[in-house]
Formats: structure tokens, C-alpha cells, sequence
């Protein structure tokens, strides 16, 4: 039964994308009661002058009684902190990753079964773009046959994502945080697998260039195949400037492509017919459509959300990857 718009929205973790989240829905819910769960020493923000409570305990948390709990801090702690609120049976929205590969099977397998009666979501908002859905609908359709290839580009400048900050200190750039290219960039391979289905990895490299004085990987490259035994690539990084971002999809008889900072997706036939469509979201209007989702929680419409199933898939593809890089002499 749909549930309604919450009255009470826990954020855990004020990063990024947690005072993203608050300024989203300060904004669009103002009668929605906001507060925030700081267990780290994360500097003074000013999204906490907005909050109705700021805890620094889970306890304090829980005892508040949120209707929903939105877990947006490091990697790291995404697992542990999403267990203690979904065994109150408490709706989540987990930011990606869902976590760093390094959980226990015990625990994981716990959020596992807690997700078949409690909602909980992974938050790949890129699948909430509305170009996602055309080129979802376009593979669908059948009409080019079978896929021959696709190759999913990523390139990006990590001291751009967030230039208030020293990007150096910021999890992307902290391996005991999560990050790295492989976790911080598996958007790319959340979409392959959500547009192609289970891909098993059959080999990685990774390296640490050297440009960004990090201490993780940041480029990485991934071969993979589908079902059918067709090869998937992966181009990744965060130490090029401009950014590029591509989705080519090669079938039989014509290709997709998807410019996803354009926001174009073109479609070009056998007969060199083309067709573009130009409908790309922004940032903000793609976490708007998240949140709306999850507010829905649980509603027939929400094909689009990630499940923790398909979370732990992407993360178990990501580890592949690593384990793969690390045979190859790449980063581990």
C-alpha cells in the first residue's frame, strides 16, 4: 500500500549528497520534518541551520522515530548503518554504492532478507534520467536484432566534482572510505546491468596515475560479457579534463548511443536513418525523481529504483573488476 509522503525523513551523513538531499527536500517538501544523523567529524554545513534535530548517535536517531531513513554518508558504513534501521523495519533509500565489497556474508545477507518485507533502495540516479528509459525501451523493442558490442565511457576531473572542498580529503579520493573509480563511477556498470542484464567480468586494469596525488585507483578499464557472450567494455576515470560520458550500443542491424552530458540519445538504423532525442535531466531533477519514487514505497511504478539485489550485483562486479586488476599488476 502506498504510503504517502513522509512525515519524518532521517539523513544520514551530510557529505555531497546528504545536504543535496536536504536542500531537495527542504524545498519541495517543506512540511516534511528533516533531520540529520552525524556520527563522523564532518565540518559545520549550513544545511544544519534548516534541520529540525542533529543527532550524533544511531540511538538517538532511532528514538526520534523516522518514517524514512535516507543513508548517504561513506561507503563504508552503509551496511551496518542500513541493518540497524531496516531491522526496525524502517524504509531506506541507500546512496551508491551499496557498500565497499568488504562486508561480511552474514551481514549482507541479513539486508538481503530484511529487503524482501522492509522497502530499501540503492540510489543509481541515473537510471532516473529519462534518456535511460529511452534507450531501455528502444532494446526492448527488438528491432535491431541481437547486441554485436557496448562500451560504457566515463571521463571525468575529480578536483571539479566538488570545488569547496580539497578533493584529496573527500571519500572518492579515500580508499578506506570507498573510493576510488571503480565504486565511485559504478553508475556505468549499475546501467549496463540494468540495460543488459548480469555481465561476468573477464578482465581488468586499473592504475593510479599519479596526476591527483590519491591514493586509489583512477582509471580502470573492464572487458565483460553478457549472456549471450557479447563484449562489454568500461573506460573510467577521474583524471581527465573535459569530461566525456558515452553509452554506445551496437546490434545487428543499427546502434544507440546516449551523449549523457548532452542529454541526447540517437538512434541510427541499418539504412543510416537517425533519430535523436534530446531530453536529458539534470542532477537535481534526477534525485527529484528518485525521492518521489521512494516516496511511493512500495508502488508497481517504481521499476526504476535499484533493489539491494541489483546493488550487491553491481558491487560484486566491482570486486570482480579489482581482483581481476590486481592479477593484471594493476591497483588493489
Amino acid at each position: 500500500m502506498n504510503q504517502g509522503l513522509p512525515k519524518r525523513v532521517l539523513i544520514s551523513g551530510l557529505g555531497s549528497i546528504g545536504r543535496r538531499y536536504c536542500r531537495l527536500i527542504q524545498t519541495l517538501w517543506p512540511s516534511i520534518e528533516l533531520a540529520a544523523l552525524r556520527i563522523g567529524q564532518g565540518r559545520k554545513v549550513i544545511e544544519e541551520n534548516h534541520l529540525s534535530q542533529c543527532f550524533f548517535s544511531i540511538d538517538e536517531a532511532l528514538a526520534w522515530k523516522p518514517d524514512v531513513c535516507i543513508i548517504s554518508g561513506p561507503a563504508n558504513v552503509h551496511v551496518d548503518q542500513s541493518l540497524q534501521f531496516a531491522r526496525r523495519e524502517i524504509p531506506l533509500l541507500i546512496e551508491k554504492p551499496i557498500g565497499t565489497g568488504l562486508e561480511e556474508t552474514v551481514l549482507r545477507k541479513e539486508l538481503l532478507d530484511l529487503a524482501a518485507s522492509v522497502p530499501i533502495y540503492v540510489g543509481y540516479v541515473l537510471r532516473q534520467d529519462p534518456c535511460a528509459v529511452i534507450v531501455r525501451d528502444i532494446l526492448a523493442s527488438g528491432e535491431f536484432g541481437s547486441l554485436v558490442a557496448a562500451d560504457f565511457l566515463c571521463g571525468s576531473w575529480l578536483p571539479s566534482w566538488r570545488p569547496h572542498q580539497d578533493y584529496r580529503q573527500t571519500v572518492s579520493a579515500l580508499r578506506e572510505l570507498g573510493g576510488g573509480v571503480l565504486l565511485e563511477l559504478s553508475h556505468e556498470l549499475d546501467m549496463a546491468q540494468w540495460l543488459l542484464g548480469p555481465l561476468k567480468p573477464l578482465n581488468a586494469f586499473s592504475r593510479n596515475s599519479g596526476f591527483l596525488e590519491i591514493d586509489v585507483e583512477d582509471q580502470a578499464y573492464l572487458l565483460a560479457l553478457d549472456q549471450s557472450g557479447s563484449p562489454i567494455s568500461f573506460r573510467l576515470d577521474f583524471c581527465t579534463n573535459p569530461a566525456r560520458r558515452m553509452i554506445s550500443l551496437r546490434y545487428q542491424k543499427g546502434e544507440v548511443s546516449w551523449d549523457l552530458l548532452q542529454g541526447v540519445v540517437t538512434k541510427t538504423g541499418a539504412n543510416q536513418a537517425i533519430s535523436r532525442y534530446q531530453v536529458g535531466a539534470t542532477s537535481d531533477q534526477r534525485f527529484r525523481r528518485q525521492l518521489e519514487l521512494f516516496w511511493q514505497y512500495p508502488s508497481p511504478y517504481q521499476s526504476t529504483l535499484c533493489s539491494v539485489q541489483e546493488g550487491f550485483r553491481t558491487l560484486d562486479l566491482v570486486v570482480q573488476a579489482r581482483q581481476l586488476a590486481v592479477e593484471k599488476g594493476g591497483c588493489s
